[in-house]
């Protein structure tokens, strides 16, 4: 048997891998055609590979029909309605928390800011009246 026949009987990975053992490169991307061209162009470092026997296959089992399903009774399952929870109270009780804490806050804020004006008006009430009196009594 000829080279060419005996390198055609192989796969591309393996010629590929007989191809790396020599120093030839270029021939990751080539074509099983171009990568045999290629080794025939350097037989002298390809003549030991053999043939390729065909290995025989072996034939599928035959397959099995698919078996006709049987059909089991339905099973009946009983629906037992919990009574529902009513969770709007809480979500009330919650709301109205919030709103009293919110209400809190406001109302502390609006007694700080009339204590500091009412400290501020005294305080300009008695310069002011310190200032008019010293007009007043004067000699």
């Amino acid at each position: 048997m000829d080279l060419k026949s005996r390198l055609e009987s192989h796969s591309i990975s393996t010629l590929r891998k007989e191809i790396s053992k020599t120093n030839i490169k270029g021939y990751s991307k080539m074509k099983k055609a171009e990568v045999v061209a290629l080794m025939l162009k350097h037989s002298d470092r390809f003549n030991h590979i053999q043939q390729r026997e065909k290995v025989a296959r072996k034939a599928p089992a035959p397959r099995k029909a698919p078996e006709p399903k049987k059909e089991e009774p339905k099973k009946v399952k009983k629906i037992i309605k919990k009574p529902v929870k009513k969770e709007e109270p809480k979500k009330v009780k919650k709301i109205i928390k919030k709103s009293f804490a919110i209400l809190f806050l406001l109302s502390s804020a609006l007694l700080f800011f009339f204590a500091i004006t009412s400290a501020l008006l005294l305080f300009i009430l008695s310069i002011a009246v310190l200032e008019f009196g010293n007009t007043i009594f004067r000699v």
